[in-house]
């Protein structure tokens, strides 16, 4: 799919803040991309595709993505995964998964080898830190220093802290946390020693410090599910369906503006240095941005 030049110069120049530049964009075509859900880049620009229908997770071995490792599937089901939801770089070279029906978090390394698995439900439930009266279900999860794991449990809308030395460390949010109260968390990530986590009721991105401390709430115009992506130049950025959500920071507040995008059908992005990979009908598209940008 061809992008009109006009609409990347007038989308970088929004994203980017840049007063000059010049945009190009790029097609993999041979990367079949129907059903992939999200999308990953490891520092050596292999590209990684997570696929829940098919329970598979493949890399597309970089320069030239011809050569693909593949872990999961149907012959692997024993010891593979049912329905991975998330895929998550670990020092931008390992990977988390988090199997949504095996409730287990798997470790692979570099090579699409698994190292291990953390089985969520039994560290949660065997945790004397934790009241889980009302269940536990995790259905997202970002990762922060050392490894530490943030899940979205689900069934009570808290925030669960994993460390894989002390197990389940503490919970915060809920529907009773004061000004970070949660009703329905669907979506967390995290960036700079902050967790964002959003709720698809309050239609709100709450932020907390990395020990579950509130400390302020975006609101947004749209009626869409959000993703948390990441951080584009310098700006954490989110995905709802046809459109890009930034935050930007004026005279010390922090506010959120979409931009409209050429793309259609967009279902997943990541940013790496320069270069936006985007999952677009069912293609996976590069965007490489070279630009000047404003001081």
């Amino acid at each position: 799919m061809k992008i009109p030049s006009t609409g990347l110069v007038v989308f970088v120049m929004l994203v980017l803040g840049v007063s000059q530049g010049t945009v190009a964009q790029d097609q993999f075509s041979h990367i079949q991309a129907e059903g992939a859900t999200q999308i990953l880049v490891d520092n050596e620009e292999n590209l990684i595709l997570l696929y829940p229908e098919e329970a598979v997770l493949r890399k597309y071995l970089a320069p030239s993505y011809d050569s693909i490792l593949v872990f999961g599937g149907a012959s692997q089901l024993q010891d593979g995964m049912v329905h991975p939801i998330k895929a998550v770089l670990f020092s931008r070279q390992d990977i988390y998964v988090l199997d949504e029906s095996l409730q287990q978090l798997i470790l692979l390394n570099k090579d699409f080898s698994e190292v291990g698995r953390i089985s969520l439900q039994e560290e949660a439930f065997n945790s004397p830190n934790v009241d889980l009266s009302d269940g536990f279900q995790a259905i997202d999860f970002a990762i922060g220093p050392g490894g530490a794991v943030y899940l979205i449990n689900q069934l009570d809308a808290q925030i669960l802290k994993y460390n894989s030395f002390t197990g389940i460390e503490w919970q915060f949010g809920g529907v009773n946390y004061g000004d970070g109260s949660l009703q329905s968390p669907v979506s967390i990530g995290i960036d700079d020693q902050q967790l964002f986590v959003y709720d698809s009721e309050l239609e709100k991105v709450i932020l907390f410090d990395l020990y579950g401390n509130y400390l302020s709430t975006f609101s947004h115009e749209s009626s869409g599910a959000w993703k948390y992506q990441g951080k584009l130049q310098g700006r954490l950025f989110w995905l709802d369906g046809q459109q890009l959500w930034l935050t930007t920071h004026q005279s010390g507040r922090s506010s959120i503006f979409s931009v409209k995008t050429d793309f259609e059908d967009i279902r997943a992005i990541y940013p790496f240095q320069n270069k936006l990979y985007v999952i677009s009908k069912n293609q996976v598209h590069l965007q490489d941005i070279s630009a000047k940008q404003e001081e």
